[in-house]
């Protein structure tokens, strides 16, 4: 199987939280984009830099300014935002160290899953996820393209 497919797999599987491990941050968001096209899913994607955004590697212009730049103001929307979709969050990890309040709403997040739908997908070169998520989560590591 190929690793867009071990993707899809493990969307698929309903885990609240995927870890991808990768430097091809523009690779990973194609197979997500792919995976959400083939399973009818919205994508909603962060940076610290765009904020929240519909889609997934497609991007415009950086906005001058995003409410949603904020980690917590996007989490807060993705736990009010309706139906089911995946959630990227690139380089989301500086952010969740001493930040008791960002991974509480995390797992709420994640708690609510088989009711919301809704996937976090985190993407960064390294990814340590706080001990409280581990065990709602789960790691898809991407090798090097050939």
């Amino acid at each position: 199987m190929t690793e867009a497919g071990d993707l899809r797999m493990m969307i698929a599987s309903k885990v609240p939280i995927i870890v991808v491990e990768s430097h091809d941050e523009v690779r990973v968001l194609s197979f997500v984009a792919q995976t959400a096209l083939r399973k009818g899913l919205g994508v909603l994607e962060w940076t610290a830099v765009r904020g929240l955004q519909r889609g997934a590697v497609e991007r415009g212009p950086i906005p001058e300014e995003s409410p949603t730049a904020d980690p917590e103001a996007a989490l807060l929307e993705v736990a009010r935002g309706a139906g089911p979709m995946l959630c990227v969050f690139c380089d989301l990890h500086p952010w969740l160290k001493g930040e008791p309040r960002l991974v509480r709403l995390l797992k709420e997040i994640a708690l609510e899953h088989e009711r919301s739908g809704k996937t976090l997908i985190f993407v960064s070169h390294r990814f340590e996820l706080p001990e409280e998520l581990t065990r709602l989560s789960a790691r898809f590591r991407m090798s090097l393209p050939d």
